[in-house]
């Protein structure tokens, strides 16, 4: 357990620099001398690798370190019997509850990952937390402000919600169903990271499980922008965006392109904003969805909290759901 955590945080730290170095070719060439075409060409991959990783880490990496924060404080500084008060008694309700809470838990796309791990090792409901982290990268203030400043108070923030909502109530509805009160299956080297002595104060074991929470997810977030980052440079995903495209075309273009493009949630809206007028709604509500709930990085962020048939589950489950969704729109409203 210790080994793969060693192991797996100095990957990471060499996987960091040797892409800090290739977003840097560019700015070496002086130094490189003539590198003939395939050089040319293998340091033009390297630095298109590199600055595409950074961009992907360093936008989600602020929302890791709150969701650590948030997770330490929830799990070391706060009662949990006061949590559970709040909780309603009816699964429905859990459900309900755990799709709303980013309102009050604003940590982001990337945040909820520890966040919800924190609520699962507290006992909280698989139902709850399973809502948690479909809902919550859309349905907080931050992403909602993003989708109010770039598309106005309108139709694309009401589609964003409602079918975020709907996807965690169908995710949550199937999760409890399967598993019911059992704790999700975790990867190993994944149980337990700050054990309870009794004797730790308590700010003292809150800022070590932040600290080993934030290195330990960093390093699933370091290999999810790393594989971004790579399909992105292979797949060119603009040229998803050259061929003719109505209707459902349109939503599963957009979807597969906020997927591969691996952007927090509350930066998606900015993203999209060369493409207003171009796209139709659905289009967009397809690519801000679609891409918070499984981007490339999401993807393997879930790693971090899930293993086998569950993490597949978090990864299609919410995508069908809102795939439906989307064309709905398209299909009964023309959106």
């Amino acid at each position: 357990m210790d080994i793969i955590n060693w192991v797996g945080r100095r990957l990471s730290v060499v996987i960091i620099l040797v892409m800090i170095m290739g977003a840097l070719v560019g700015r070496m060439e002086s130094f490189l001398g003539d590198l003939g075409p395939m050089g040319a060409a293998f340091f033009g991959v390297l630095e298109a690798i590199g600055l595409l990783f950074m961009a992907i880490f360093l936008q989600s990496l602020p929302f890791l370190l709150l969701g650590a924060l948030a997770s330490g404080v929830v799990g070391n500084l706060v009662e949990s019997q006061r949590l559970f008060k709040f909780l309603p008694e009816s699964p429905l309700g859990q459900i309900g509850w755990g799709a709303l809470s980013g309102l009050w838990l604003p940590v982001g796309e990337t945040g909820t990952i520890p966040l919800a791990r924190q609520f699962w090792q507290m006992g909280f409901p698989n139902r709850f937390t399973a809502a948690l982290l479909v809902a919550a990268p859309i349905v907080n203030p931050i992403t909602i402000a993003s989708l109010w400043a770039v598309f106005g108070f309108g139709t694309i923030i009401f589609g964003c919600v409602f079918i975020a909502l709907v996807a965690a109530l169908v995710t949550g509805l199937v999760v409890d169903k399967r598993t019911g009160s059992r704790s999700p299956q975790m990867p190993i080297g994944h149980e337990n990271i700050t054990p309870d002595d009794g004797h730790t104060p308590r700010f003292q074991k809150a800022a070590v499980e932040v600290a080993d929470l934030f290195f330990e997810t960093g390093q699933w977030l370091t290999l999810g922008a790393l594989a971004s980052a790579i399909i992105m440079v292979i797949f060119m995903p603009g040229r998803l965006l050259s061929g003719e495209h109505e209707g459902i075309s349109w939503v599963m273009t957009s979807g597969v392109l906020g997927i591969l493009r691996s952007h927090e949630a509350s930066s998606a809206p900015f993203a999209l904003i060369p493409m207003i007028g171009l796209l139709p709604k659905s289009a967009m509500i397809s690519a801000i969805v679609l891409g918070s709930q499984i981007s490339v990085k999401r993807i393997i962020l879930l790693r971090s909290v899930f293993a086998g048939r569950e993490w597949l589950e978090m990864v299609l489950i919410p995508a069908s759901t809102s795939l439906v969704m989307v064309a709905g729109l398209v299909v009964f409203l023309h959106w």
